[in-house]
């Protein structure tokens, strides 16, 4: 498992198509505002090699029996 121990941000990053601006990780935007976060249809995943894939992105909150955001989970689709 290569990203195992590695932060959100070296992962999963992410840049706009068109500018090649980088994006915010919709993760930490979901873990911060306790929302799902959507990206829209410019964005494109950087792998490790540095090859670009377009993809569109979302996260959502995981909350406890309270209501707190405990964590969140991604998908991504091609």
């Amino acid at each position: 498992m290569q990203a195992q121990g590695r932060a959100i941000t070296e992962v999963l990053r992410l840049h706009d198509e068109n500018s090649q601006r980088e994006l915010e990780n919709p993760l930490l935007r979901c873990l911060r505002d306790g929302r799902v976060a959507n990206f829209g249809e410019h964005s494109v995943l950087v792998n490790r090699n540095g090859e670009q894939i377009a993809i569109q992105d979302s996260a959502a909150p995981i909350r406890d029996s309270e209501g707190k955001t405990i964590g969140a989970v991604s998908c991504s689709a091609t």
